[in-house]
């Protein structure tokens, strides 16, 4: 299983990510088949190799490999659209100066590690175990197809390239298979003289830029994060998910918000999903999370059964609450600049500790309330010999060469029809039956084609397909269809 492998899920998920739908020749090939071989009752040389696809022993509850890129697409695009949290998306009104909430003591300490240049060092040992594999190789390099010493040579260097995953190579795959011949030897030498140039290269490069850190004691925040970031995807690429670390702002507000029970007392059972589904209709971020949500529940996974809870800034103690996503309870007036958040934890959100996460997606909107105290000011003038402050301007529907009366009138008409129909409220409809159909998109028909709109009949190229019994044509110039 995955678990046997030591992957971490993020790990897993990047793997699979970069294996280009063919994990059999990935990383993850190389990380099974070393736990394969260790099975009971296994000898290592009558391994013959590794499937990911679903076959007759899978139980109805079990799922391969395979069936996961369905899902892994899925959250890379909802990653790749989506940003690292910040304490100022807990905050009424972002921090001007240097943030102190962040926690980058463990992200330091592992570039520190990257870095360091002694014999103490990660990269340094690596170096020390590929080096002493390439030497015993080359002492032993096969002839034809090698003796019992190069075979242990071999075997011993082709183990020992893939570790270099855990410095953050992501391709270190061996290019060859893992057959012990001349050509392969070699193969596998140059691949590991390769390794050895990156490693040093990016250890050299990040050495500098964390020297300059520490000679910085005042780069604290989400500068310091900005700066070990830089060094970190020196050695795993760009494409890393990096979430800093940091704690709440305002704890004790964020405690009472998340456990007010008057926040969501007055909504339905399924108002939060119907809210969900709505907006994944017309919000492409939020489109993601509800596809990952349903692809998740068809797997069963630990998180099928995860949901989001809301939470809202500013928490006034004392007063019934009420979430602005839905709507407001007689009375209600929700304070101003209020800020409300759709969250999701792996485990019970606690305010204390340090948390990180992704924004999946933020806008801003202005929320109607039914009743407000305003004052009215009317600058009246004394109608003068001015142009016309608005104008219709109407487009012939037929070029007759000249306009006619009942054109002209029936041009206002309708507008004057579709200015009311425009005017309908969205809480006008919504509690009628006309809210399934309604609001619907308004397109012009013309049965010349003179004007864009819906009708792809009209509209479309002529379509000449052939059926049994001769041709049949269909297109605007003829307006039949004719068979023989």
């Amino acid at each position: 299983g995955i678990l046997s492998t030591g992957l971490q899920a993020i790990d897993f998920f990047h793997l699979l990510r970069k294996s280009g739908e063919d994990p059999a020749n990935s990383l993850l090939g190389w990380f099974f088949t070393e736990e394969a071989k260790k099975l009971p009752g296994l000898a290592p040389e009558n391994f013959l190799g590794i499937s990911f696809e679903r076959d007759a022993q899978f139980t109805p509850a079990e799922i391969s490999v395979k069936e996961l890129f369905p899902l892994v697409k899925t959250i890379a695009l909802m990653l790749d659209q989506s940003r690292p949290m910040q304490p100022d998306d807990f905050r009424l009104t972002p921090k001007d100066t240097v943030d102190d909430l962040y926690d980058n003591v463990s992200f330091k300490s592992l570039c520190s590690a990257l870095t360091d240049s002694g014999p103490a060092g990660p990269i340094s040992k690596y170096l020390a175990e590929l080096d002493a594999a390439r030497m015993r190789l080359e002492a032993n390099l096969p002839v034809g197809f090698g003796s019992q010493e190069s075979d242990q040579a071999f075997a011993a260097l082709f183990k020992i390239i893939p570790k270099a995953y855990y410095l953050g190579i992501w391709d270190a795959m061996p290019r060859c298979p893992a057959i012990c011949d001349a050509q392969n030897a070699r193969i596998l030498l140059d691949h590991a003289g390769e390794l050895k140039e990156q490693l040093i290269r990016c250890r050299e490069e990040s050495s500098s830029s964390f020297a300059a850190i520490n000679a910085e004691p005042s780069l604290t925040g989400k500068n310091l994060f900005d700066k070990l970031s830089l060094i970190a995807r020196q050695f795993c690429g760009e494409d890393i998910l990096l979430l800093p670390r940091f704690r709440l702002p305002d704890q004790q507000g964020l405690k009472g918000t998340i456990t007010d029970t008057t926040l969501t007392a007055g909504i339905g059972e399924f108002v939060l999903d119907e809210w969900v589904l709505g907006l994944s209709l017309v919000r492409d971020k939020i489109r993601r999370y509800q596809l990952n949500s349903n692809l998740r529940s068809a797997f069963e996974t630990l998180a099928a059964n995860r949901s989001f809870k809301i939470m809202q800034l500013p928490f006034i103690p004392g007063k019934v609450n009420s979430w602005i996503g839905a709507k407001f309870p007689e009375g209600f007036t929700p304070p101003d600049q209020v800020t409300s958040m759709a969250y999701e934890c792996s485990i019970p959100l606690q305010v204390s500790q340090t948390i990180s996460g992704i924004m999946l997606d933020e806008w801003t909107e202005k929320v109607p309330i039914q009743q407000v105290k305003t004052g009215v000011s009317i600058n009246y003038d004394q109608t003068n010999a001015e142009a016309p402050q608005c104008l219709l301007l109407v487009v012939p529907a037929e070029m007759k060469g000249s306009w006619d009366w009942p054109s002209v009138v029936n041009a206002v008409l309708e507008t004057m029809t579709l200015a009311k129909k425009r005017a309908v409220d969205s809480d006008l409809i919504q509690n009628t039956w006309m809210s399934q159909f309604l609001p619907a998109i308004v397109t012009p028909v013309d049965a010349k084609n003179n004007t864009p709109g819906l009708d792809f009949k009209s509209a479309g190229p002529q379509i000449k397909p052939t059926f049994p019994g001769g041709p049949i044509i269909v297109g605007p110039t003829t307006g039949t269809v004719v068979t023989r």
